[in-house]
């Protein structure tokens, strides 16, 4: 039986002591239930204020970076995170802008933003007869909800939803309450957080730390695990949820008081 994931506050002495040997830090993290609380509308979504006051503390010190790393549209996701020196990854990784305002987009992303419209006026239309679903075209992905959808529809959606992941030969991940669909190409968030320490001109060695919650966050913590340098992959939900996560907290609360901590030292 394999050993129980610790909690992420009992590791805060190793991170600490991995930013010392190294001189700087990496720090990666997922939105929506990340730094925000899930709720029942994704419009309404909002980062928690020490949540905040810690990305920006961090981001502040000359020895750390700090990335977001989002499903959400790019222009979404800075619209709800006002703190300076952060630099933010929208489209699961796809999409990539600095403080500064630089952005950066993978090319296959700009080679499939008509057929992912075209595909959503499709699923738009099915989904007319679905009540509660919601299609979302964020430019470069798309994400259908089901948060809100009838319990006798969603059969009926994942069909649809598979149905244009094969034809398109795209990415398709169940998410909680939502489908993603997206270019099928070797990129996620874990090739976002390689392509970011390259662009900070830091060492391939860097420590890096990352949280997320959802299905599209494994990615990064499977390549955290495949890196031959300090890091942790920290699982905002329970301790036993499957993931290659090797650490875990209970949820933003926790993910806010850890950042506040970790900001504080080493």
């Amino acid at each position: 039986m394999s050993e129980p994931r610790p909690h992420a506050r009992d590791r805060l002495p190793i991170w600490w002591r991995w930013w010392r040997a190294a001189g700087h830090l990496a720090v990666g993290v997922d939105f929506d239930g990340t730094l925000a609380p899930i709720v029942p509308d994704p419009e309404a979504a909002q980062p928690l204020p020490g949540a905040l006051s810690a990305l920006a503390r961090l981001a502040d010190r000359r020895d750390a970076r700090v990335a977001v790393l989002s499903g959400r549209a790019l222009d979404d996701l800075q619209r709800r995170l006002p703190v300076a020196g952060v630099w933010m990854a929208g489209n699961h990784g796809f999409e990539i802008v600095g403080p500064d305002g630089t952005r950066w987009c993978h090319p296959d992303l700009e080679r499939s933003r008509a057929a992912l419209g075209q595909a959503a006026e499709q699923l738009r239309r099915a989904a007319a007869a679905w009540s509660g679903v919601f299609v979302e075209d964020k430019g470069g992905t798309l994400s259908v909800h089901v948060r809100h959808a009838d319990p006798t529809a969603r059969a009926a959606v994942e069909a649809a939803v598979r149905a244009v992941a094969e034809r398109e030969g795209w990415r398709l991940t169940r998410g909680l309450e939502v489908w993603e669909l997206r270019p099928a190409v070797a990129w996620h968030k874990g090739k976002a957080l390689e392509w970011l320490l390259a662009r900070w001109n830091w060492p391939a060695a860097t420590p890096l730390l990352y949280w997320g919650d959802d299905t599209t966050d494994e990615d990064a913590f499977a390549w955290l695990r495949q890196r031959n340098a300090p890091g942790e992959g920290v699982l905002v939900g329970p301790p036993e949820a499957p993931s290659a996560a090797t650490a875990w907290v209970e949820g933003p609360d926790g993910v806010a008081a850890l950042l506040a901590a970790l900001a504080d030292g080493p």
